[in-house]
């Protein structure tokens, strides 16, 4: 599994690497095939292994691919994980959808595992692993398995959306692509380039200092110093998104560290991740989904502070969730420490696009 991760960093700067990720989520899933497209106002973009390629060219050149009652079930589901179609047809329903009766059932197919990623950038991107009707729905334990990858997909597929899915050339060349503020930082994690949204950004919230870039809130700096040192010792488990809080006149931010692995350092040399900062300038309470991809959290954990910064107590909270308010209050506290905040109020500021009080 961690090499599977690996290459899915490794596309976000290799997008070529998509091919081989889409293959090995479909050999999880068990499907005929895996496609990937993201589903906004611009042009569609998208990418599918062998075994739908043809039929998704076709769905897009006669612009059918919007034509998705799944789609539409899944962002009213809300779920920030995978799901199959018996989470979002009733069983008379799933054979009378368009997408199936049209598209699906003429191929053989008939249910999916599919995960629906809505980054800050705007973007939503949709990942579906298409299995044969007869081989039935995907298990829960699949299910499972997939939604440990889904932090990992999400923080790649933010970058490789920004670059449009087209090779970087060269590491200045990736950084004007992505259209946001970023820099790739060296193995000591100091700035080997930076963009001018990056730098716009100097020194009111980042410092280019000789050691390593620096954050200038000083609750978030320890956090990525202690998310670059993991990286160098090739520890998967520490926070890769830090939460930089608002102040006057300033939204809150998530910094995401981006790792350079495998083939990508053969344009990015040297490089031991690329920072992207992205602000949270949504309005209302984020997506469960975002909160998720955006700090590793579960999808219970997201959920919960979805529910907290909506304005539920973990009293209301636990009585929605059908569950005990100590589970409520033991998921807050996961949240906190993974967002690296101290306190529940922060948290609602980090959330709503507010500045909130220090952490």
């Amino acid at each position: 599994m961690e090499s599977l991760i690996d290459r899915i960093y490794e596309a976000a700067l290799i997008p070529e690497q998509w091919d081989e990720v889409l293959v090995s989520l479909n050999r999880i899933g068990g499907g005929l095939g895996t496609t990937l497209f993201t589903s906004s106002n611009g042009p569609m973009r998208w990418l599918a292994t062998p075994g739908l390629y043809d039929l998704i060219r076709g769905m897009v050149e006669r612009g059918e691919l919007r034509e998705n009652d799944r789609h539409v079930r899944a962002l009213a589901l809300d779920h920030a994980g995978f799901v199959g179609d018996q989470h979002l047809f009733a069983p008379e329903e799933r054979l009378q959808s368009t997408l199936h009766q049209r598209f699906l059932a003429p191929n053989g197919l008939g249910w999916c595992a599919g995960t629906l990623i809505r980054p800050p950038s705007g973007d939503v991107l949709v990942l579906s692993i298409e299995r044969l009707e007869r081989d039935g729905p995907v298990s829960a334990e699949v299910l499972e398995q997939l939604d440990g990858l889904r932090p990992h997909l999400a923080r790649a597929a933010l970058v490789a959306s920004r670059l449009k899915m087209e090779q970087a050339r060269a590491a200045v060349a990736a950084l004007e692509l992505m259209g946001l503020p970023a820099a790739m930082l060296g193995r000591s994690g100091r700035t080997l380039a930076m963009n001018n949204l990056l730098g716009a950004m100097t020194p009111q919230v980042v410092q280019d200092r000789q050691d390593r870039l620096q954050l200038t809130n000083r609750e978030a700096d320890p956090l990525l110093a202690t998310a670059l040192e993991s990286l160098r010792a090739a520890q998967g488990t520490s926070t890769r998104s830090i939460p930089i809080p608002g102040r006057e006149g300033q939204s809150p931010m998530v910094l995401h560290l981006v790792p350079v692995r495998g083939q990508a350092r053969d344009i990015f040399s040297d490089t031991l991740a690329l920072a992207v900062i992205t602000p949270v300038t949504h309005g209302g309470v984020a997506q469960p989904d975002v909160i998720q991809g955006l700090f590793d959290l579960t999808p219970a954990e997201a959920r919960v502070a979805r529910s907290i910064a909506s304005g539920n107590t973990p009293e209301a909270t636990a009585l929605n969730q059908g569950v005990s308010v100590e589970t409520i209050r033991k998921q807050l506290a996961a949240v906190l420490a993974k967002t690296g905040l101290r306190r529940q109020a922060s948290l609602v500021g980090l959330l709503t696009g507010t500045a909130p009080p220090s952490a």
